[in-house]
């Protein structure tokens, strides 16, 4: 593949996990205005909406890791947005009394948008051996563009454009099948197949015993992973009614803060991924859980003119962890098994981590969504963030005792694509 098709690749799967995460916090400022128009009176209820889209989410990403090694990505990574886009705008036909239908609807276009992550994640790594953190945190720019876009835009449209709800969802179900259709266009008809050099010191055997280690230590990313998913989306979900019950008139616009959530991550991704390239990848995500944590613990407690603060923080902690975490799962995976591993960390990950919205929910409406409510709201969530930084710590003495140290690809390797139309 020549350095300019890369670059072009790398472009595409940019834009693609863009258009996956445009509808992960679209909805979510526009929560109060979804509720009035179903009927709905609890904060649990539209969290389970938002549930659903993470559980079925994550279980897509489990088929793409399966299916990853099997087929060639363009297909599936070009179909995701084009299915998520056409639920997205079907949304706009729905009448008070489908509440039931907004959440089967929402379920798809995220088990659509779940074929990304494996499939992006391996084409990646496998384009850049040698660089993985950072185009990982380079495709990290896509999504948050989108996370920025996406909840910024809908609640301007809404609030000051006068669009309803449901004109928000089809222009960005138009965005989505657009961006598809590109993606089909762009890559590359065939997988890369280069193989890197990076496997565990053992080799598999017929019955894959010696995989075990690989797969504990998975597991143990996964306890990190999940502690990320339930401070990141508890808090969006949490968000509009935290403002409006904590402050009332004076509250700042919560598409404004959760635009701000995701700005740093333009910048963070791909330099922290950069980073994570040449220090301990562990002591990267151990700093970032920390940072996420400690933003958490401001959120209940600073002035309205200041959240902007803890939210940035929040924001570029998450961001930074994305791209560290998944190198250091690439470092350790091989390639033949790669992308089911970052099938099963996501999907396991972000299952777990789905229990956010519906449990900061259910913890505001037991408090009685007072003020003191979202204070406990957000101690949990930082709480939970504290728990997944101290497991950091274990994560590099951990893969030493199970024999997966990673080995560096050698200079001259050069990954191929395999009869791509173009090259």
């Amino acid at each position: 593949m020549t350095a300019s098709r890369r670059h072009a690749t790398l472009a595409i799967v940019s834009m693609l996990h863009g258009a996956t995460h445009l509808h992960w916090v679209l909805l979510q400022p526009l929560n109060p205005e979804i509720m009035t128009f179903f009927g709905l009176t609890q904060d649990k209820q539209i969290g389970l909406l938002h549930t659903v889209f993470l559980i079925l989410y994550a279980a897509s990403n489990l088929v793409a890791g399966i299916l990853a090694s099997r087929f060639a990505p363009r297909g599936m990574l070009a179909g995701g947005p084009l299915v998520q886009g056409a639920c997205m705008a079907a949304m706009s036909l729905l009448g008070p009394g489908d509440f039931g239908w907004l959440i089967a609807l929402h379920g798809l276009g995220a088990a659509a948008g779940g074929l990304y992550h494996p499939l992006a994640n391996l084409l990646l790594t496998t384009t850049y051996p040698h660089e993985k953190g950072q185009a990982l945190g380079i495709a990290g720019i896509g999504a948050s563009v989108a996370f920025v876009a996406a909840p910024w835009s809908a609640s301007a449209l809404v609030h000051h454009a006068g669009w309803h709800w449901q004109q928000v969802a089809f222009a960005s179900g138009c965005v989505g099948m657009l961006c598809g259709a590109i993606a089909w266009i762009g890559l590359p008809a065939r997988s890369c197949d280069h193989e890197e050099g990076l496997v565990p010191l053992r080799p598999l055997d017929a019955a894959g015993a010696s995989m075990r280690p690989l797969w504990l230590f998975v597991a143990l990313v996964v306890v990190v992973m999940a502690g990320r998913e339930m401070g990141s989306w508890g808090t969006t979900a949490s968000t509009r009614q935290f403002l409006d019950k904590t402050f009332g008139a004076q509250a700042p616009d919560a598409g404004l803060l959760l635009a701000l959530l995701f700005l740093p991550g333009l910048i963070i991704q791909p330099v922290v991924g950069k980073l994570s390239d040449r220090m301990h990848r562990e002591l990267v995500l151990g700093v970032t859980m920390l940072a996420m944590a400690g933003a958490l613990v401001l959120m209940p407690r600073v002035p309205p003119g200041w959240l902007w603060l803890p939210y940035m923080l929040l924001g570029a902690a998450m961001q930074a962890n994305v791209p560290t975490l998944e190198a250091l799962v690439a470092d350790r995976a091989p390639l033949r098994l790669r992308g089911l591993v970052f099938g099963v960390m996501i999907t396991s990950g972000i299952a777990i981590g789905s229990g956010g919205p519906i449990l900061a929910g259910a913890l505001a409406d037991a408090g009685g969504r007072r003020p003191e409510a979202y204070a406990q709201v957000f101690g949990l969530l930082a709480a939970l963030c504290a728990a997944s930084a101290v497991m950091c710590a274990a994560l590099r003495p951990a893969a030493r005792a199970l024999g997966l140290l990673s080995v560096p690809p050698p200079p001259e390797a050069v990954p191929a694509v395999r009869g791509g139309a173009g090259d």
